[in-house]
């Protein structure tokens, strides 16, 4: 089977399981082209009224929250270009994976998830209702044999690691001629058109970002009101508003503290935002196990918890935003950022 090369640098960045799947995959392929990517998040500190007005408002789950970062025109900064095909067809379909492949690139395409073996057997595991067993995810595929034969499709496990699924080419072929118009939709790769990002351009973008960002931290006020009652009220883990909540908050404090590795703030501000993100996580964890009837934290001690978490947001924000002022005043750029670090690197 001819596949990419560096497959081990193609790494799953969202430990967590919060973003899109292609926005996922989008983000392991810019990993894999260039050290920088950690400078995409530099506004993924997401607003709190967002993700509340998302999860408990709309009482959408985490994986369709149109984050802030990971989009076409950041990437763009990094050198990196989105190449979309809106549709192909079967008959087309192992030329194209085959083309890509050849140009080292992988691609992801949308196809009926309930068709994959991989994925039948981890959403049994996960508890998924059988009614979403075919919704469309993003498959990215990464090896083609020579006769078309077998595809190399990488995928996240339950765990949330990437690891390689070896799938018949006739999944395809016996599946695509009942739904066509959900087979091999929004094929997106990554093309590398520069080799250092635009520092200045990312700087800049931060600067204005964050001189303009204002959040109240109110969404913890409501997870503390909320989350007992919820277990009752949303059987699948997956859709309580909450625990969505918690992981797109956790989330995206952790991806906002590997940007803020790359810049020149304060040490100890750095700090108390990975101390946030950190704890976060635990703030996740205990409500997870509250609801499941397996923690030794009291429904009171939790919210406690959750008061204290908004209390170190509000402080860090307005400690951050102070400290942009301390390193911008009398000049617009070139002072916050210093882009390092290896491809697989993990600065939690």
């Amino acid at each position: 089977m001819r596949t990419i090369s560096n497959l081990d640098l193609l790494v799953n960045r969202d430990w967590l399981n919060q973003m899109h799947c292609r926005t996922m995959q989008l983000l392991a392929m810019a990993g894999r082209c260039t050290p920088a990517v950690d400078l995409l998040m530099y506004r993924a500190l997401e607003p709190t009224h967002d993700i509340h007005h998302h999860c408990h408002a709309r009482q959408e789950d985490r994986w369709s929250y149109p984050c802030h970062y990971v989009n076409e025109e950041d990437l763009g900064l990094l050198g990196l270009a989105v190449d979309s095909t809106p549709k192909v067809d079967l008959a087309d379909a192992a030329a194209f994976l085959r083309a890509a492949i050849d140009a080292d690139r992988p691609v992801s395409f949308y196809a009926p998830r309930g068709h994959f073996d991989f994925w039948v057997d981890r959403m049994r595991r996960d508890g998924t209702r059988p009614d979403e067993y075919f919704l469309l995810h993003s498959f990215m595929c990464c090896g083609i044999t020579a006769d078309a034969r077998e595809v190399l499709i990488v995928d996240t496990t339950s765990a949330g690691n990437l690891h390689p699924f070896v799938v018949a080419f006739d999944v395809f072929t016996s599946a695509y001629p009942a739904d066509p118009d959900r087979w091999f939709l929004i094929c997106q790769s990554l093309r590398q058109f520069r080799a250092t990002p635009d520092v200045g351009a990312i700087e800049t973008r931060y600067i204005d970002w964050l001189d303009g960002f204002r959040d109240g931290f109110e969404v913890y006020d409501v997870i503390a009101d909320s989350f007992a009652g919820e277990r009752d009220r949303f059987p699948e883990w997956y859709r309580r508003p909450s625990l969505n909540s918690l992981v797109l908050l956790a989330g995206s404090r952790d991806f906002f503290r590997r940007f803020l590795a790359h810049t020149t703030h304060d040490a100890g501000i750095v700090s108390a935002f990975a101390a946030n993100a950190d704890l976060l996580v635990t703030l996740l964890d205990e409500t997870t196990r509250l609801q499941n009837g397996m923690s030794a934290t009291s429904a009171d001690e939790l919210r406690g918890m959750l008061a204290a978490m908004k209390s170190r947001e509000r402080q860090a924000l307005r400690a951050l935003q102070t400290d942009l002022r301390r390193l911008t005043a009398g000049r617009r750029s070139g002072r916050l950022l210093r882009p390092s670090g290896d491809r697989n690197g993990d600065t939690r």
